[in-house]
């Protein structure tokens, strides 16, 4: 038995022996996130982070910035790998702190060995912060009185928000971005002269039609014709941003356009020769309009106020002057008959247009009303009839087709709308025709306007164009910026403290014994001192001993 003991102090002997032969300063042994110049660098990269972020975002926060589409998206493996690399710069930051506390942790039971005369076993060789939860560290250094331990924990606690902080950075967001401005190519100008006479019908036949499909296939937008009424000169389009923007630009405009209002009475009688055909009278106010239909199925049409004493506001006006009327009649499920009379009327403005690229909309922004230097604008043309002895027979024939379509698209679309039956007796009855003749019309008025009122531009006149997108850009979130800067701030100070304060206290620690941590380092260390829990004895670490741990019974009192 005694031989055993001996060769257990003669194997500890030689380890300590062996140990003390290997001993190296301390800054060669110490752990590398606790050496200044590693933990000086960490300290200088987060408030290079912090300066970063709120310089970019006073400077450029409100703007974004235009990347590809794919670093935009917000769903998908493409968000995944963009908010991977938000979230790898806070892990990274994180691992390094938490490297930093394991070590300070780790050292502590020997920096409690080499404090004044030693301590408790509890706060030296029984010691082990390191295989404890934070939570449980926290509470223990607080009832130890360990400090710097506590510190270290709570900037450890710390580091938990920069992942969410970080991942929260980057966002998407759609904004208008206006460009410089650029000269365009004008591609038409206001007309100075139109007279009443037009051999050439193809700008009515053409307005017909585009009217007619707009109405019936409800077909997107027309460029340079503004829903509200507005006709204004072109110029080339710039290709936009992936063919979506908006281009804006002053120019001049015409405003053509009619008021249509419902009757105040009709009335339907039948024919003194058969009963299969009605006479119809539209009342509006002092003016009226007749019209006969027959049973062989509905009719629509339409007719300029007759020139008639009761009607002397329009009396003295020729035909393409005069306000047109739509009627229409059915004779299923009953005999029914309405009409809409519609006064057009025009002005020339100087405007300030915007054009959507992408859907040809086009939208009045500004506008100032100018004298009108479009001859006989005092007495309008209603673009459905005209002075006739100008006309040959095939192009009185096709304004006759034209009257005619234009009647029938608006017949059909209530028809397509109200169905049969009841309702289609109800829009007759309240006259609910107005409305679709109103959108019906003045679409046909716009477009006859780009080719009455307009003419090619000659000269190819230069035309200020500015160019403006709703584009998506990736944005720094600016609660997630200032909340970081807080989080990284706070870190740097507290851990600034904490360090310092700590590479002070290893200045007692002559070095780190190697595999400090090990069953062989404790047995090296520990030498033949023996230990009993149940005493009060401090340990602390001898140099007299061969900086060995030695046990001293407290003094009694």
């Amino acid at each position: 038995m005694h031989s055993l003991e001996a060769k257990s102090v003669s194997r500890n002997n030689s380890f300590a022996t062996k140990q003390s032969s290997i001993r190296r300063p301390l800054n060669s042994t110490l752990p590398v996130p606790l050496r200044t110049k590693s933990w000086c660098f960490l300290l200088l990269l987060m408030i290079g982070v912090v300066a970063s972020l709120e310089t970019t975002l006073h400077n450029n926060g409100s703007r974004g910035w235009a990347l590809s589409p794919w670093f935009a998206t917000t769903i998908g493996g493409k968000s995944l790998l963009r908010l991977s690399l938000q979230y790898g710069c806070a892990q990274l930051l994180s691992l390094a702190w938490a490297a930093i506390v394991g070590d300070i942790l780790w050292l502590q039971p020997l920096l409690n060995l080499r404090t004044g005369n030693g301590d408790k076993a509890e706060k030296t060789i029984f010691e082990d912060y390191v295989r404890e939860s934070r939570i449980v560290v926290f509470l223990n250094s607080l009832r130890r009185r360990e400090f710097m331990v506590t510190l270290a924990v709570l900037i450890s606690l710390l580091t938990i928000p920069l992942q969410p902080l970080f991942g929260a950075l980057l966002s998407t967001d759609t904004m208008i971005i206006n460009y410089s401005e650029e000269n365009s190519t004008a591609i038409s100008q206001l007309s100075q002269n139109v007279s009443d006479s037009f051999s050439d019908l193809k700008p009515f036949v053409l307005a017909a039609n585009l009217a007619t499909i707009k109405t019936i296939l409800k077909v997107g937008a027309l460029p340079f014709i503004s829903d509200d009424g507005y006709t204004v000169e072109e110029f080339t389009l710039p290709p936009g941003i992936n063919g979506t923007g908006t281009a804006t630009a002053n120019v001049s405009a015409v405003f053509y356009q009619a008021s249509c209002v419902e009757p105040d009475a009709v009335e339907v009688n039948s024919t003194e020769t058969t009963a299969s055909l009605l006479s119809n009278t539209a009342w509006f106010g002092d003016c009226f309009f007749s019209w006969n239909a027959s049973d062989s199925g509905p009719s629509s049409g339409i007719g300029v106020l007759p020139d008639v004493e009761e009607c002397t506001q329009y009396s003295q006006l020729a035909p393409q002057h005069r306000p047109v009327v739509f009627f229409y009649s059915v004779f299923s499920p009953a005999h029914l008959a309405t009409a809409s009379m519609c006064i057009p009327e025009i002005h020339v403005s100087s405007v300030q247009v915007s054009v959507n690229l992408a859907t040809n909309e086009t939208s009045v922004v500004t506008k100032t009303d100018v004298a009108s230097p479009i001859a006989g604008a005092n007495a309008v043309l209603n673009g459905l009839f005209l002075d006739t002895s100008s006309l040959d027979q095939a192009a009185t024939a096709r304004l006759q087709n034209i009257q005619q379509d234009l009647a029938s698209a608006v017949l059909d679309t209530v028809q397509a709308l109200q169905g049969a039956g009841s309702v289609l007796e109800g829009s007759f009855a309240n006259h609910a025709f107005t409305k679709t003749t109103t959108d019906v019309y003045n679409t046909y008025l716009r477009v006859l306007a780009r080719g009455i009122y307009f003419s090619p531009e000659q000269n190819a006149a230069s035309v200020p164009v500015q160019l403006s997108a709703e584009v998506t850009r990736v944005m720094l979130d600016a609660a997630a910026v200032h909340s970081l800067s807080c989080v990284l701030g706070a870190t740097v100070v507290l851990g600034f403290f904490l360090l310092t304060i700590h590479k002070h206290m290893r200045r007692r620690l002559p070095f780190i014994p190697p595999y400090f941590g090990t069953i062989g380092a404790a047995a090296g260390l520990m030498g033949n001192l023996s230990v009993d829990v149940s005493t009060r004895k401090t340990y602390y670490l001898s140099k007299s001993e061969g900086w060995r741990i030695v046990a001293k019974q407290p003094r009694k009192s």
